[in-house]
């Protein structure tokens, strides 16, 4: 099997998927494209397994643990987002912490049922790879909700459903406790400028752009000695450039998921400085 046409597909999804995620549509539409989208390139994938198959043992096991497990946490993950979203009480703020809390509380019992399995992978650990991510070991889960059209032996192995699950399931964490974190501030929080104007700038680069420029300061302890907050941080960088960066937490998942250019907005940063500084230097 060539398993260039995988990755190609992969990486085509992931380009679709920021683009989808970064127009301006209402939250819920594109929630929406992006299921489709999940669901769509599983079922290419799919059929590039179908007609192709895997050479040996050593791909099969790759493909289903690290490529499958890209697009089907994603799915699992805007499927649980949508309907959490749509769910979501429009009554007090105690309603609303509740809610969110009894969700969280759910995603924590998944982990403590399958915390060995969840930290074998985390350790990177891999003799169990051939019982968990072959074919001729799948054991279909009984609990795949409406997910049984992506589903059959000749595309599952025993536990890349779990994974899927349990990565879903981290993504969903963090976008329930930025809610949360937002439900216990009092209305205004974010700091003003000394006339209590911010400026009429507005970000035109892609959402994830800026929030890995966020990240990066944050991590670098530029501001306040890094004393400051992430989501304070965010805040204030929306209320600057006129812009809602929506789920910041799941985009630095994602862009901590990238396999090459981990830092591409960063990276561009620092060549545009230096094409400028060059150019400079040639007057």
């Amino acid at each position: 099997m060539n398993v260039n046409k995988p990755k190609h597909v992969i990486e085509k999804f992931e380009k679709l998927l920021i683009s989808t995620l970064g127009n301006n549509a209402p939250t819920l539409v594109k929630i929406e494209e992006a299921i489709t989208l999940c669901s769509l390139t599983l079922l290419d994938l799919k059929e590039i397994i179908s007609k192709i198959g895997f050479p040996n043992q050593k791909e099969e096991i790759y493909f289903f643990k690290h490529i499958k497990a890209r697009v089907y946490s994603k799915f699992i993950y805007y499927s649980k987002l949508y309907r959490i979203i749509c769910r979501r009480p429009v009554s007090t703020k105690q309603i609303q912490t509740k809610y969110f809390n009894e969700h969280l509380e759910s995603i924590e019992k998944y982990f403590q049922d399958n915390f060995e399995f969840w930290q074998y992978h985390k350790r990177g650990l891999t003799f169990l790879d051939e019982k968990f991510y072959t074919r001729e070991n799948a054991e279909i889960p009984p609990n795949m909700d409406n997910l049984h059209f992506l589903i059959d032996k000749t595309f599952s192995t025993m536990q890349d459903h779990t994974l899927s699950t349990l990565m879903a399931n981290e993504m969903l964490v963090e976008y329930i406790k930025a809610e949360l974190f937002k439900l216990e501030q009092p209305d205004s929080t974010i700091p003003q400028t000394k006339n209590g104007i911010f400026s009429n700038f507005h970000w035109t680069g892609s959402k994830t752009a800026l929030i890995e420029l966020i990240y990066a300061l944050y991590s670098s302890k530029s501001i306040d000695n890094g004393k400051v907050d992430i989501k304070e941080m965010v805040k204030v960088f929306e209320k600057i450039f006129n812009i809602e960066l929506g789920d910041f937490y799941r985009t630095f998942v994602e862009i901590r998921n990238r396999k090459i250019e981990r830092t591409k907005f960063i990276d561009n940063l620092k060549q545009s400085l230096i094409n400028r500084m060059d150019e400079a230097d040639a007057k």
